[in-house]
Parts: structure tokens; C-alpha cells; sequence
């Protein structure tokens, strides 16, 4: 007799052990986490006979609140289907352990709380411990004419959720870095056209035609400034306080190959003359500490 329990309980752990293989297996070829959520549920609904299964994922903004994901898809489409009571959920987030209900209706850690009717008379809430914190609680439910949940029923879905909330996690990373990325590349997109705009506004504003004159003098300048702009050559631009020499200087940069390149204005008038050369021409390595 020993040794026909010892093969028969041989027998249910491989049994087990094949379950589990499977469904990892399973939600290992997919990737996106509704996908994995819905394996997860429809494989447990099954091994456990439950009447309803559903996943929550835990709000990041809030511990306490619980986003509602996937749904087992035993339960009847005219039935409302079961929520998980924040009285339940609550405890399971704190003890972060699994919770099991026999008796809903005469549990006394959850007093006030009903089966409807029997319709979720046993109940089994799985935790989802990844590296320490709960992403999310996996629901079973039973209905008052299947009894409650086994003890080995209730163990090797524990298991199960155990082993699949790192996959879970893992595929719920990578959603988010996707989706960061879909946001970096759209600001990168709205950078790139904010600073072609900006740098057509620039290009018109210093563009040839907005320097206005009439005079045969400024029409000279203004045929040497687009002759010097094709030339890669130091300008030296003479004259009187408020003429435009910045403004010449300004048209020259942006009609020239280096528009697209930092225009750099220094007042010379305002510096020592060593000062002046020290900020256009650097130091000599060495000459004193930092240089």
C-alpha cells in the first residue's frame, strides 16, 4: 500500500511539474502582456476548475488601487462578473501571501462581505511577487456547487502565478521602454522641426532683404557682403558706433557654409587687450595651473 501511494504521489508531482513546464512554455512565445495575462488566467481556470479567474496589476501611483486587466472567460456574459473587494486585496498586499476563502459567506476576517448568493462562495488570491514588491493579484473564484478550492489546487497555483509574474514583469518593462521611446523619438521629431523653424526664422531675419538702405553706399555693401559670403576667410567690417557692423556681420554668417554652425559675439571694447586675446585665442598649455 506504501509503495502505491509513494507511485501515485510520484505520478501527481510530475503531473504538476509537466503542467507548469507548459505553461511557461506557453506564455514564453508571446510577448505582449494582455497575451500573458490571459494564458495565465485561462490555464489556472482550468487546472483549478475555478468558475471566474482575473488579474489585477497593482496602480503605480497608488499601491492600494487595482487595475482590472484580464477576466477569466468562464463567466457567464449576463452575470456581473466578480471584483476583487479592496478588504481582500488589501490583505493579501500587506500579509503578501496567498489568501483562501472557503467560505465567503462566513469568513470571519471578512465580515460584511457576501457570496451573492454562492456565486463566489471559495476564493483563491495569488500574489504576484516580483523582487520583493506585488505588480499584481491572480483571482480565483468558485461558485457554492463546485465546494472550495483543494489544498494541492490551491498550492500549485500558487506556483504557477509565482513562476509567470517574472515573465509578467519582464514584458511589462519592455511595454514601458517602448513606450518611452515612442515619446523620445516624437520630441526628438518636434525638436528637429522646432529647430528648422527657428533656424528659417534666423536665416529670414538676417537675410540680406531685411537690411533696408537705398543709398549707393549700402548697395556697395551689400554686393561685398554676398561676395565675401561665399569665401571661408576672415571679414574685418570698419565703421562708426550704430552703423550695423553686427547686423552686416549677422547676414555674412547666416547666407555663409557656417550658418548652421554657433554665431559668437564679443565686445572688444569692454575687455584689456591680453583679456580679449586670452578669450579668442586661448592660453599656452601650461602657463599657469588649469590652462
Amino acid at each position: 500500500m506504501s509503495d502505491a501511494n509513494d507511485k501515485s504521489g510520484l505520478q501527481n508531482a510530475l503531473d504538476e511539474l509537466r503542467s507548469i513546464n507548459r505553461i511557461i512554455d506557453k506564455i514564453c512565445r508571446v510577448c505582449e502582456t494582455n497575451h500573458i495575462m490571459t494564458i495565465i488566467i485561462d490555464e489556472l481556470v482550468g487546472i483549478t476548475d475555478a468558475t471566474q479567474g482575473v488579474v489585477n496589476l497593482v496602480s503605480k501611483l497608488k499601491d492600494e488601487d487595482l487595475v482590472t486587466v484580464v477576466r477569466g472567460k468562464q463567466s457567464h456574459p449576463e452575470e456581473i462578473p466578480f471584483r476583487v473587494s479592496s478588504m481582500i486585496s488589501g490583505w493579501v498586499l500587506k500579509e503578501t501571501k496567498i489568501l483562501k476563502i472557503t467560505d465567503l459567506d462566513t469568513d470571519e476576517r471578512f465580515k460584511g462581505l457576501d457570496s451573492e448568493g454562492g456565486r463566489f462562495k471559495s476564493i483563491l488570491c495569488c500574489p504576484m511577487v516580483v523582487r520583493g514588491d506585488i505588480i499584481g493579484l491572480t483571482t480565483l473564484v468558485r461558485d457554492k456547487s463546485k465546494g472550495p478550492f483543494s489544498e494541492d489546487q490551491s498550492r500549485l497555483a500558487g506556483i504557477i502565478v509565482s513562476q509567470t509574474a517574472q515573465i509578467l514583469s519582464n514584458a511589462l518593462l519592455l511595454e514601458e521602454l517602448a513606450r518611452k521611446n515612442e515619446l523620445l523619438e516624437l520630441s526628438q521629431r518636434r525638436l528637429s522641426e522646432e529647430n528648422i523653424r527657428l533656424q528659417s526664422e534666423v536665416g529670414s531675419v538676417y537675410s540680406f532683404e531685411s537690411i533696408v538702405g537705398k543709398s549707393e553706399a549700402i548697395k556697395r555693401v551689400l554686393m561685398t557682403t554676398s561676395k565675401v559670403c561665399r569665401n571661408d576667410s576672415p571679414v574685418l567690417i570698419t565703421g562708426p558706433t550704430g552703423t550695423g557692423k553686427e547686423l552686416i556681420a549677422r547676414a555674412i554668417h547666416f547666407n555663409s557654409a557656417r550658418k548652421d554652425k554657433a554665431f559668437v559675439v564679443k565686445n572688444c571694447g569692454v575687455k584689456t587687450e591680453s583679456l580679449l586675446e586670452a578669450e579668442l585665442f586661448g592660453y599656452v598649455k601650461g602657463a599657469f595651473t588649469g590652462a
